[in-house]
C-alpha cells in the first residue's frame, strides 16, 4: 500500500483506523410465493382437480393471484426496509468519520506524521558533505528548523496546520547533481 503523506491522507488513515463501521442488521428474509405459484400452475395445467363450477375456478385463480401479488408487495417493502437499515448504519459511520476528522487530537497526530515525513525526506539537507552551497544550505536549514518548530510555535491546531501548509508550499527546491565516481 502506498502511503499518502498529505495532511488529508494522513488524517483519513488515522480516522478510518479508529472509527469502526457498525454491524449491518440481519436482513429480513423475503416471503416465498412458491406454494401459491405451484398451486396456480397445477390448477391451470389440470394436475389437480378443478372446482366443480367455473365461478369457483375463477374465484380460486383470483385468490391465488391476489396472494402472489400481495407477497410481491410485502417483499418490495422488505427490500426497502432492509436497504434503509443498511443506510442508517452507513449514515452513522459517515457522521462518525466527519466528527473524527474534526477532532484536534486526530488532526494533531496527522500533522505530526506529515512533519516527520517531511523532515525524514530532507534529512540529507543537513549532512555536511551534501554538496549544498552555503546559501542553499542556509535556506534548507531554516526551512527544516521552521518545520520542527511548528507544534511549539503554533499551539492552536488551525494555526499549526496553516503554517505547515505554508511551509510545504515553500519547501526549498533542491536538486541533487550526482557526481561520477
Amino acid at each position: 500500500m502506498i502511503e499518502d503523506y498529505t495532511l488529508e491522507g494522513q488524517l483519513s488513515q488515522i480516522v478510518y483506523s479508529k472509527v469502526k463501521r457498525g454491524e449491518y442488521p440481519v436482513p429480513t428474509p423475503l416471503i416465498s410465493d412458491a406454494v401459491q405459484r405451484k398451486e396456480l400452475a397445477d390448477l391451470k395445467a389440470e394436475r389437480i382437480p378443478r372446482p366443480h363450477t367455473k365461478a369457483e375456478y375463477f374465484q380460486l385463480v383470483t385468490t391465488l393471484q391476489t396472494e402472489i401479488n400481495s407477497i410481491g408487495v410485502q417483499n418490495a417493502q422488505i427490500i426497502l426496509d432492509n436497504a434503509a437499515a443498511r443506510k442508517a448504519v452507513d449514515n452513522k459511520f459517515d457522521t462518525d468519520i466527519a466528527k473524527a476528522k474534526l477532532d484536534e487530537g486526530n488532526i494533531g497526530q496527522a500533522l505530526c506524521n506529515c512533519i516527520n515525513y517531511q523532515l525524514n525526506q530532507t534529512t540529507w539537507y543537513v549532512v555536511k558533505d551534501s554538496k549544498l552551497t552555503i546559501p542553499t544550505q542556509a535556506t534548507a536549514d531554516a526551512w527544516r528548523d521552521a518545520m520542527m518548530k511548528i507544534t511549539t510555535d503554533y499551539p492552536k491546531i488551525n494555526e499549526a496546520v496553516a503554517r505547515y501548509e505554508s511551509l510545504t508550499n515553500t519547501k526549498p527546491d533542491i536538486d541533487i547533481k550526482w557526481s561520477k565516481i
